[in-house]
């Protein structure tokens, strides 16, 4: 898989992670996050995604950076609730 011209170096708590946009990730997944103990981290994220659903699948992968050990259906629900309102927020040119 090579370098994006929309890779990008993040931090998340004091972890380096290589954020990649990519065409395909396994299992049909629409983003994946590396343990943070993991060496050369990595953050992907399918490259077709848009709005709203990749504002939520960014921060869903952003939360497990950060929050590992946090339940699934917590930072899945979490996501969902921030991508909205940030999306409305968007839509509103509030932000």
């Amino acid at each position: 898989m090579g370098k994006s011209e929309h890779d990008a170096c993040i931090k998340i708590l004091g972890k380096q992670y290589r954020l990649q946009f990519v065409d395909r990730i396994e299992d049909d997944a629409r983003g994946i996050c590396d343990a943070p103990h993991a060496r050369n981290k990595k953050i992907r994220i399918l490259k077709k995604l848009q709005g709203e659903e990749l504002i939520e699948v960014l921060f869903h992968e952003i939360l497990h950076a950060g929050l590992w050990v946090v339940d699934e259906e917590i930072v899945d629900e979490l996501a969902k609730d921030t991508a909205k309102v940030i999306w409305q927020l968007l839509q509103k040119d509030r932000i």
